[in-house]
């Protein structure tokens, strides 16, 4: 059976990797040497999506200086809280 078959070698190793990471986290969460502040510091930096900030640079890059002036105050605004709308125009 080829690697991309369900029971492939390419599952197999799949599932063996998997189990070993989920044993690895178990482990690193479990151990008395981290304070619960460090334990919620790394599950929180564990659960966040690594990719969004790529995929957000990505995108950034492609603006204008003005432009990206202006994400960089949105951020700044969301990151204290403010809440701002933002309005379509109409093309009348």
């Amino acid at each position: 059976m080829g690697a991309e078959s369900k029971d492939g070698l390419g599952q197999n190793l799949a599932k063996q990797y998997l189990k070993k990471i989920d044993w690895i986290k178990t482990d690193f969460f479990s151990t008395p040497k981290f304070t619960d502040e460090v334990r919620a510091g790394i599950r929180k930096e564990w659960n966040d999506d690594i990719l969004v900030v790529d995929n957000i640079n990505e995108m950034v890059s492609l603006l204008s200086p003005e432009k990206r002036e202006l994400v960089e105050t949105i951020i700044e605004a969301l990151i204290k809280g403010e809440e701002f709308k933002i309005e379509e125009s109409g093309t009348e």
